[in-house]
């Protein structure tokens, strides 16, 4: 009779003209959502970078203000040795 593979290959088949018959959008408005998708991923992770550039740069001040009022800690002055 018929193997494992025959059935794999008869479900893919059978799987694959339903994704096209029940598709929800034509294939060039998937690349643009796709498209869309990819910039506005790209645009939260530099948004992150600098949010965290940010918070790197207050850390920085706020030992500075610690330096100049007396108050240093070892991890200050290491961190401006």
């Amino acid at each position: 009779m018929w193997n494992k593979s025959t059935y794999y290959l008869m479900g893919v088949g059978c799987g694959s003209l339903a994704a096209l018959l029940f598709a929800p959008k034509a294939g060039a408005a998937m690349r643009a959502d796709i498209v869309k998708a990819g910039k506005k991923r790209r645009r939260l992770v530099k948004q992150k970078i600098t949010s965290a550039a940010a918070a790197v740069d207050n850390y920085r001040i706020g030992a500075l203000q610690a330096l100049k009022h007396g108050m240093p800690s070892k991890r200050v002055r290491a961190l401006f040795q």
